[in-house]
């Protein structure tokens, strides 16, 4: 009778511990929400992007690192479901005493989002239809720098012209960016879509993510670039998604014009 007592303990045991080891490793994201990016190239990681949320699924953190010279910190405070403040923290790890903190209120006029700097007049203006930006303004001193955003019928984006007015010209384009090839499984925030890198200065993108704001419906995989001057490249950055997980993306590659290498973004999820 003992013997088959200790057989019947040992097979309890073995059935707990499988249990345990299919619980360990069990990677699944349990809400599907980004987590982290990690960017590299030949093996070294040049930036991270990492996100925090509260019990309603909004963003509360974003943290990115670029290298060891620049990390950006959003911290963002809620009214209800709407942003209320957003505090960015800048500063080069190597130079700590340059650390920029800049604290913004958030209002909503109408279809404008409108970030102003607390003791400047400097402000940021989002114009939005349903979720999508229209335009985004940055308003600092006497300079307007203005970014125009055309979709087509399906919400997914066109192109963006960047313009200029200062006190020498008045809405002088600079550039203009086009999107094609589009991808419509990989349905992540235009701001982490390396295709819309160059354009990064045409807008604040990790504002707009805080923001939940979007640019495209589906995702573009490719840009072309021309400026006021009459330069254009047909394939200014072109990017491949390479692998989905549990219905997310899990890896893409991308590629600058003229580069012969190529960079690579991971995502992981909560």
């Amino acid at each position: 009778m003992k013997k088959y007592q200790f057989s019947y303990y040992i097979i309890i045991l073995l059935l707990l511990g499988s249990c345990l080891s299919d619980a360990e490793i069990d990677n699944t994201p349990k809400l599907g929400l980004l987590q982290s990016i990690e960017g590299s190239s030949d093996g070294n990681v040049f930036e991270t992007t990492e996100l925090s949320y509260n019990n309603d699924q909004q963003i509360t953190t974003l943290k990115f690192t670029q290298g060891n010279y620049l990390i950006d910190m959003y911290n963002i405070e809620y009214n209800d479901d709407k942003v209320r403040s957003i505090t960015t923290t800048s500063w080069d790890p190597q130079h700590v005493d340059e650390t920029s903190i800049v604290l913004y209120d958030v209002t909503y006029l109408d279809n404008d989002i409108i970030l102003t700097e607390q003791n400047s007049e400097d402000k940021m203006v989002f114009q939005t239809t349903d979720g999508y930006v229209d335009s985004f303004k940055n308003y600092y001193g006497e300079n307007i720098n203005e970014s125009v955003f055309k979709r087509d019928a399906n919400n997914n984006i066109d192109s963006i012209f960047n313009y200029a007015t200062n006190r020498f010209n008045t809405h002088l384009l600079i550039w203009n960016y086009a999107y094609s090839d589009f991808d419509t499984n990989a349905n992540f925030n235009s701001a982490y879509n390396p295709v819309f890198s160059y354009a990064y200065s045409l807008y604040r993108p990790l504002m707009g993510a805080v923001l939940n704001l979007k640019i495209s419906k589906d995702t573009p995989l490719k840009s072309s670039f021309s400026d006021g001057h009459g330069t254009y490249i047909e394939e200014n950055i072109t990017a491949k998604m390479l692998e989905y997980e549990f219905g997310l993306l899990k890896n893409c590659s991308f590629q600058f014009h003229g580069s012969s290498g190529y960079y690579y973004l991971e995502f992981s999820y909560y």
